[in-house]
C-alpha cells in the first residue's frame, strides 16, 4: 500500500475517533497537518455547513471578495489559508451555448479558516459547472443530482 493511501485510511481513522472536534455547523477541527491533507486533496469537498446556500460572502469597499463564517453570529471573515489548482484546461464546454467566452476552464479549491470559532473548511471556485441562470435554479439543478 502506498504511502498516501494508508495516510488517508489515518485521516478516516481520526476523523472517526474525533467526532466531537466537528464544529457545529460543520467544518473539521483536526490537527493543522490532518487537516491540511484533507482540504486540499485533490477530490475533496467542502462540508454540509458551505454547501447548499449556506456559505455567504460579500465585497467591502474595494473589489476583494470575502467569505463569511457560517457559525459565527457576527458575520466573521473566513480566512483563506491557501489554494490548489484542481483543473485547467484551454477552452470552456459553455463557450459554445453562451454569448460570454471563457479563455480557460478551471477548478481552484480554498483552505479557509475562522480564527474566532476554528471553523476549517474547503470552498471552491469554478467556470466548468454552473453556468449562468439564477442561484435559485443552481440549488434546484444540483439537488437533483444528489
Amino acid at each position: 500500500m502506498k504511502f498516501d493511501e494508508v495516510f488517508k485510511k489515518t485521516v478516516l481513522f481520526l476523523l472517526t475517533k474525533n467526532a466531537n472536534k466537528i464544529c457545529p455547523n460543520g467544518g473539521r477541527r483536526l490537527t493543522l497537518n490532518v487537516t491540511r491533507y484533507l482540504i486540499m486533496d485533490k477530490h475533496c469537498h467542502g462540508s454540509d455547513a458551505v454547501m447548499s446556500g449556506k456559505l455567504r460572502g460579500a465585497t467591502d469597499d474595494t473589489d476583494y471578495f470575502y467569505f463569511i463564517c457560517p457559525n459565527c453570529p457576527n458575520d466573521h471573515l473566513l480566512r483563506v489559508l491557501d489554494y490548489r489548482v484542481i483543473r485547467e484546461e484551454k477552452g470552456n464546454a459553455y463557450n459554445e451555448k453562451l454569448k460570454t467566452k471563457a479563455i480557460r476552464s478551471f477548478v481552484l479549491a480554498f483552505d479557509v479558516a475562522c480564527e474566532e470559532c476554528g471553523f476549517r473548511d474547503c470552498v471552491k471556485l469554478s467556470n466548468i459547472g454552473w453556468q449562468g441562470g439564477t442561484h435559485a435554479d443552481s440549488l434546484k439543478s444540483t439537488a437533483q443530482l444528489g
